[in-house]
């Protein structure tokens, strides 16, 4: 079965929105800094609002573009969630799940579960996978957000 997932990213970073390089330069909650991955959602709602949190206006969001990604269901496996993995700040101990999950490289998806809303999920590509070049992307598509969507 196929899975879709969706990334979102500034448009002027559109052509390396598959590489991890903000990840690997600043880290996440399921990756350390120095690891490549690209963090995508199960819905564009829920990727909106990933990234949502983290801004200071959503009029920002203006200024990206969505792209869907589509991967086989037997490319992921899900995490195995350990106490804290939610914690604000982040926790190395999530960071070490994402982070031993690419040294495997097993799989070349991991699903974890989305902090903001925990019943929603995220999925996690691994660059340095063998079969990372199997996942297939969208053309970018500019993003319309209704503007009573406020801050």
């Amino acid at each position: 079965m196929e899975i879709t997932a969706y990334r979102l990213v500034p448009k002027k970073h559109v052509n390396s929105a598959f590489e991890g390089t903000g990840a690997r330069l600043y880290g996440g909650r399921w990756n350390s800094p120095g690891i490549a991955v690209v963090y995508t959602a199960e819905s564009l709602a829920l990727c909106c609002l990933e990234i949502l949190v983290h801004l200071s206006s959503y009029k920002v969001l203006q200024e990206y573009v969505y792209i869907t990604v589509h991967f086989d269901s037997t490319f992921v496996v899900e995490a195995e969630l350990v106490d804290g993995w939610n914690s604000r700040p982040v926790s190395s101990r999530s960071q070490a799940i994402g982070n031993q999950w690419v040294y495997d490289r097993a799989f070349p998806v991991l699903k974890v579960p989305s902090v903001i809303i925990p019943e929603g999920s995220n999925y996690l590509l691994n660059t340095a996978h063998p079969d990372f070049h199997k996942i297939k992307t969208g053309k970018p598509v500019t993003i319309t957000l209704d503007p009573r969507l406020k801050n």
